[in-house]
Formats: structure tokens, sequence, C-alpha cells
């Protein structure tokens, strides 16, 4: 049976992977286009896988993605990216970056972030957790802190 999950989690994981990446956009109605079910994202930076990621809702994770407030992906890419600038503050959950970092951050995800995602209603924290796991460049966070 063991073998039969990791198979299942193989191949979602490649279904992730092949599946077109959407640019990233703030465009008002830019999350609109993805599904509200479960899943599993994948983000991309310069076609580099750099961040996955699994939700209850799809679309309202694509939502909350834009916002440093809401999301560590952004917050974990802001200090990547600018962690050198003269002005730079470490962002939070309470506190966003400066406003000229913001703005920066902004401009660089709609240039170079792409996002795939895969409805997943079974095993998409096993999925998130292999792939976080495997890919050991990735910026997420959470799960590396075990």
């Amino acid at each position: 049976m063991k073998v039969d999950v990791f198979d299942y989690l193989e191949k979602l994981e490649r279904s992730l992977l092949e599946k077109d990446k959407i640019e990233m956009s703030f465009a008002r109605n830019w999350a609109s286009q993805f599904d509200g079910d479960a899943g599993v994202y994948a983000v991309y930076d310069k076609d580099e896988l750099i961040y996955v990621g699994e939700t209850g809702s799809l679309k309202g994770r694509m939502k909350d993605i834009r916002r440093t407030l809401n999301h560590s992906f952004r917050r974990s890419l802001g200090e990547k990216l600018y962690s050198g600038h003269k002005s730079y503050t470490k962002a939070t959950s309470s506190k966003k970056h400066i406003d000229e970092i913001e703005l920066m951050l902004n401009e660089y995800c709609e240039a170079n972030i792409k996002i795939s995602t895969l409805i997943v209603h079974l095993g998409r924290k096993e999925l998130e957790e292999m792939m976080t796991e495997k890919y050991d460049r990735l910026l997420n966070t959470r799960l590396k802190r075990k």
C-alpha cells in the first residue's frame, strides 16, 4: 500500500509540473480565473520552481499570494530580492515591506512570476510536503522548520 501512495503523489507532482503556467498579475480580476476548489499550486520565477503550496481554495489563495501580509511566499521573495536594500526591514504577517519595496516586488512578480495549479482533494498536504523536501531551493519556510 505504501508504494501506491507514493505513486499517487508522484503522479500528482508530474501533473502539477506539466500544467500551463499563468503569469502573475495585480489586475483586479486576475484571481477569478482560478478554480475555487482545494488544490496545490507551484510558483515559478523565470521558469524555476521556487515555491509549492496547498490550499482549501485555489482562487482564495491566488488573491492572498499577491499581498505581503497574507502570504509567506511574498515575504520570502521580498527578503531574497531586496534584503540588501538600504531601507529593508523584514516583513511579517502584521507588517508589510516599505512602499518602495512593495512596488518593486509587484513589478518583479508581474515580469517574472508564473503559477500553475492542480485541483487535489485528497493528499494535497502530503504532496506539498513531498515536493518541499524534494526541491531544496524552495522559498517555503513553514515546512523547513521541522
